[in-house]
């Protein structure tokens, strides 16, 4: 038993080290653009006319999803809005570059530019287009 639980510990100790603490940041904000994304999108689906902008005003003063779209406060996060569907783009803090990309119609992060080098802060992904992606056989 005792042995078993020395493996397990080392096991586990063994791949922490392997993660660092960028990785354990670029997971979390990961957690909070899906986290927004999927709210994003019932409230896209609620109100379809709305723009991507009007929607994050919205979603801003929302008491359950305010607080996440504050959490990122540093960066800069954008939605863009078609067809009842949502895209989130956080870029970083200057706007200069795409750092996590979401659709809510699929189950990750779509594009995580976090530690690449970086492309420009725009999107790249249409929500009418990724959506119909997801929900074809």
């Amino acid at each position: 038993m005792r042995l078993t639980t020395l493996l397990l510990v080392a096991a586990l100790s063994g791949g922490r080290e392997r993660c660092g603490r960028g990785d354990e940041a670029r997971a979390e904000l990961a957690r909070q653009v899906t986290d927004i994304s999927a709210g994003a999108e019932s409230y896209a689906q609620e109100r379809p006319a709305l723009s991507g902008a009007q929607l994050l005003v919205a979603m801003q003063a929302d008491p359950d999803l305010g607080p996440l779209v504050r959490e990122l406060g540093r960066y800069q996060v954008k939605l863009l809005a078609r067809g009842g569907h949502v895209v989130v783009l956080l870029c970083s803090e200057d706007g200069a570059r795409a750092l996590l990309e979401d659709s809510a119609c699929t189950p990750a992060v779509d594009r995580d530019e976090s530690a690449a080098p970086g492309r420009a802060c725009g999107f790249s992904i249409d929500p009418v287009v990724a959506c119909a992606r997801a929900r074809a056989p």
